[in-house]
């Protein structure tokens, strides 16, 4: 059986119902003794019959069925340091096997002593302007192949500017022109996966 208490819009619904029915039983009663029995037998019957019977919900819509979202890779941050002529199309093909339809953010550092200016008359400064030239040709290139990437000058040996630009660019992987031996000292020292710009 319904509760018509149970919320002030249903105990609302209820006081109508019963001020109506009792309107009408005090009408037919005034009109006939006999007409006024058979209105409050109806009304009360009437209001019986809807306490029995509670409304029936509406059945909930089915929910639509909804696919797997495909999974995003996450952007790959790559450190790629590079000696002064290392070619823009070597360093593309060097890092497209890594970010292969993945999103790749990369920054380029060149070394300053090994910019073509790096012998014993060029001054730090000029040194600087050099690697930071060579920095920014070779992230053009990478953005013309579709990457985000930015050049920046580093420090005086490959090492001491990947260090550096760790601090600064979390990288998940250094790209690092130079031997096998230059390569197994990055292994050793940096605390991210090195691979060799070939």
């Amino acid at each position: 059986m319904r509760n018509p208490l149970r919320t002030e819009a249903e105990a609302f619904r209820f006081l109508i119902v019963a001020i109506a029915g009792a309107t009408i039983i005090v009408a037919c009663s005034y009109l006939n003794e006999w007409l006024g029995v058979a209105a409050a037998v109806l009304v009360i019957g009437g209001i019986l019959w809807w306490l029995w019977h509670p409304p029936t919900a509406a059945p909930p819509s089915p929910a639509q069925p909804q696919g797997p979202r495909p999974a995003q890779e996450p952007r790959r941050r790559i450190l790629l340091v590079a000696p002064p002529l290392t070619s823009s199309a070597g360093a593309v093909e060097a890092l497209r096997p890594g970010i292969a339809g993945r999103e790749a953010e990369v920054l380029v550092v060149v070394p300053t002593l090994g910019s073509p200016a790096g012998s014993s008359t060029g001054s730090v400064e000029e040194r600087r302007e050099d690697a930071l030239r060579t920095a920014e040709a070779l992230a053009s290139a990478l953005r013309a192949a579709g990457l985000e990437a930015r050049g920046a000058a580093g420090g005086d040996e490959p090492l001491l500017a990947a260090e550096n630009a760790l601090r600064e660019f979390r990288a998940d992987e250094v790209v690092l022109a130079g031997d096998e031996q230059l390569l197994a000292a990055a292994r050793e020292r940096l605390a991210v996966p090195v691979s060799p710009l070939l």
